[in-house]
């Protein structure tokens, strides 16, 4: 099972496991949640324009001055300066930008962008797959989840099945209203307090189950 970043590179996983690399035995399924069918570099581009998005939807002076902050060439122009710093200091496990008020992982970001897409990968997966993604994610595509995209994602798989959970956000609590991108900082403390989302909870352990008894 894998969750957001785990869900990336799950795939990844998978294969270095058919290649006998991590001496672990194949699992009968994968479990993807919030996460399936992304990589790193598209679920940034994503983020951008929500980011983007949201700010347009924002009201009086607040929005006034984050239309003027959080523009879209902006945005890119600091993801790409990024990239570049973290690339020509390969030795530096975070990078601080805002005076040094704020610190980024370079070492992770630079690791992620290391890897090859996980999409061809997803393709040669044989095992059964459950893909869940949440209609009140803002982090990642949940369109991923819908039944016909992840088929062809995973076209080799003996079974596939896929759920896009109502209210639910990107770290698996569901929220009344939307979920924003720019309010995450704030939500998702309050929001990592409350249960897993119990529906969530419920197909996973459904399936694992149909799994055992080999009813997938």
């Amino acid at each position: 099972l894998g969750h957001s970043e785990g869900a990336i590179i799950l795939p990844l996983i998978l294969e270095k496991l058919k290649a006998d690399e991590i001496g672990m035995p194949l699992p009968k399924g994968l479990i993807f949640l919030c996460g399936f069918g992304e990589c790193i570099r598209d679920v940034a581009e994503y983020q951008r324009e929500t980011l983007v998005e949201e700010v347009k939807e924002q009201k009086g002076l607040k929005g006034w001055i984050l239309r003027r902050v959080l523009t879209k060439e902006r945005l890119e122009r600091q993801y790409n300066e990024t990239v570049t710093k973290i690339n020509q200091n390969p030795n530096l496990d975070y990078i601080s930008t805002h005076f040094g008020l704020v610190k980024q992982p370079a070492k992770w970001l630079r690791e992620h962008l290391a890897l090859e897409d996980s999409r061809p990968q997803l393709s040669q997966v044989d095992q059964h797959c459950l893909a869940i993604g949440g209609a009140n994610d803002r982090q990642v595509r949940s369109k991923f989840c819908q039944q016909n995209v992840a088929s062809k994602l995973v076209p080799n798989a003996p079974s596939v099945e896929t759920h896009i959970l109502p209210g639910m956000t990107h770290i698996l609590r569901s929220m009344d209203g939307t979920c924003h991108l720019l309010d995450a900082p704030t939500e998702y403390p309050r929001l990592a307090k409350l249960p897993l989302e119990p529906e969530l909870l419920s197909i996973v352990g459904k399936w694992c189950r149909r799994q055992s008894l080999g009813l997938a």
